[in-house]
C-alpha cells in the first residue's frame, strides 16, 4: 500500500495536498519517508506543479545514498511505484480511512485513561479529518447541459460579494461569492488586520452579515479600530464622545459585524461560532493562532487553511483567512507564495485569491503599501500596485481619496 500511496501524491498534487497533511513519519517505511521528503520538497520548490516529476525524485534520492546496497534497494522500490496501477480516488479514500481508525483507537484509549490532554488533541485530528471526508461528498455536483439561465445566474453579479478597497474589486471582477477562500499575507505590522477591517466594512456596507473572530489582538481593540473605520474618527475623537461614534458607525453598518475572541481556539470553535450566528463572510484573525492535531507547524497550518476552506463552502459563505509572512517577506515590496509563514505550499492550495501585503520603510513613512495578488483563481489578474493606508481610521485607501 505504500508504493501505492506515494505513486498517487506523485501523480496529482490535489492527492499530496489532501492525503500528506495526515500522514506521520510512522506511516512509511525508512525508505519511503526518503522518498516521500523529496516529493514534498518538489511541491513546495514548485508551487504550480500540478504533479511530482519522478525522474528528479529519483535522482535526488540516490545522489543522497552512498551505500551500493541502498541504492540497488531504492531502485527496486522507484521500479514498484511506477509498477502500481494506481486509482487515485479509492488509495485517497483508504488513507483516510485507516487514519480516522487509528485516531478513534487512539481516541478511546485516552478516555479510558482518562488523558484530557490527548484527548483533546485526538478529537480536533478527528474532527479536521471527518471537515475533509465530509466536504469530498457534500461538494460533490454534477451537471450536463446546464441550461443557460442556470449559468448566468451562478455569476450573475447580484450574487457577488464586493471586496474592499476597490482596486482590488475591480482585480476580482467584481467580487467573490460565497463558497471561495481568501488569505492575506503580510510580515508583523505590515497591515493585515488594516486591510481585514477595511475589508470588513466593505462587507457590512453592502448590507452583508459577517463575523470576525479573533485570537492575535484583544477583541474589544478591534472593535474600537472598526469604530474608528466606519465614523472616520480617530481614537481621541471616540474617547471624547463614545456613543457619537458608535451612532456614526451604526450609520455604516456596525450591528451587522459580529465579534468574536478566542484564546487560541479550535476549527471546532469557528464552525460552532459560524453555526451560531449564520454570517454572509467570516473573517479569522489569525490562522497560525488556530489550534489543530497535527505532527509539525507545517501541517498544523494546512490544516487550519483546508478546515476554512471546507467551513466556506459547507456555509456556503466568503472566508477570509489572514496569516503571517515569513522573514523573507520583511522589507520586500512583492511579495509571493513563497513568503507564507511556514506553508508555502498547503495554504496557497487552500486559496482562491492570496493578496499579499508589502512595505519598506520608507514606503511604511509615506503612509504607502505594495498588494500584490499572488494567486487569482477568480479573476485571473496577478498584479501588484501601491496603495495609501490610513493609520488613524485603520483602513486602506486607493490613492485618490476612495475607500
Amino acid at each position: 500500500m505504500e508504493h501505492k500511496i506515494l505513486a498517487a501524491l506523485a501523480r496529482a498534487r490535489k492527492n499530496f495536498e489532501r492525503i500528506d497533511p495526515h500522514l506521520s513519519s510512522e506511516d512509511v517505511s525508512p525508505e519511503g519517508a526518503l522518498i516521500l521528503k523529496r516529493i514534498r520538497q518538489f511541491y513546495y520548490n514548485d508551487t504550480k506543479a500540478p504533479s511530482a516529476d519522478m525522474d528528479i525524485v529519483r535522482n535526488q534520492v540516490l545522489r543522497s545514498v552512498q551505500n551500493p546496497k541502498h541504492k540497488e534497494l531504492f531502485e527496486v522500490y522507484f521500479r514498484q511505484m511506477a509498477e502500481q496501477e494506481v486509482s487515485d480516488v479509492n488509495v485517497v479514500a483508504e488513507v483516510m480511512a485507516a487514519k480516522r481508525d487509528v485516531i478513534e483507537m487512539s481516541l478511546a484509549e485516552a478516555i479510558l485513561a482518562k488523558d484530557s490532554v490527548r484527548k483533546d488533541t485526538l478529537i480536533e485530528r478527528l474532527s479536521s479529518l471527518r471537515m475533509d471526508e465530509d466536504l469530498e461528498g457534500a461538494v460533490h455536483e454534477e451537471y450536463q447541459g446546464l441550461d443557460a439561465d442556470s449559468l448566468v445566474e451562478a455569476f450573475d453579479t447580484e450574487h457577488l460579494i464586493r471586496v474592499a478597497p476597490p482596486s482590488l474589486n475591480s482585480r476580482l471582477k467584481g467580487g467573490a461569492l460565497p463558497g471561495h477562500h481568501l488569505v492575506i499575507v503580510a510580515y508583523p505590522e505590515v497591515g493585515k488586520t488594516l486591510l481585514a477591517l477595511t475589508m470588513l466594512s466593505g462587507f457590512v456596507h453592502q448590507g452583508l452579515k459577517s463575523l470576525y473572530v479573533g485570537n492575535e489582538d484583544p477583541i474589544k481593540s478591534i472593535i474600537k479600530r472598526f469604530v474608528s473605520n466606519l465614523s472616520r474618527r480617530t481614537f481621541e475623537q471616540i474617547d471624547a464622545d463614545p456613543q457619537g461614534s458608535v451612532a456614526l458607525a451604526r450609520r455604516h453598518g456596525y450591528d451587522r459585524a459580529v465579534f468574536a475572541g478566542l484564546n487560541g481556539g479550535t476549527l471546532e470553535d469557528i464552525r460552532s461560532l459560524v453555526a451560531k450566528h449564520r454570517p454572509r463572510v467570516l473573517i479569522v484573525d489569525q490562522i497560525r493562532n488556530i489550534t489543530a492535531g497535527a505532527e509539525n507547524r507545517t501541517q498544523q497550518l494546512e490544516t487550519v487553511a483546508r478546515g476554512m476552506r471546507n467551513i466556506a463552502r459547507e456555509y456556503d459563505l466568503l472566508a477570509v483567512s489572514i496569516t503571517q509572512g515569513a522573514d523573507s517577506a520583511r522589507g520586500k515590496l512583492q511579495l509571493d507564495m513563497g513568503d507564507v509563514d511556514g506553508s508555502n505550499v498547503g495554504i496557497p492550495g487552500t486559496a482562491d485569491v492570496m493578496v499579499m501585503i508589502g512595505m519598506t520603510e520608507m514606503y511604511d513613512a509615506e503612509n504607502r503599501r505594495v498588494i500584490t495578488l499572488a494567486k487569482n483563481k477568480i479573476g485571473g489578474i496577478h498584479d501588484h500596485w501601491p496603495i495609501g493606508i490610513r493609520r488613524e481610521y485603520s483602513s486602506f485607501v486607493d490613492f485618490g481619496g476612495q475607500k
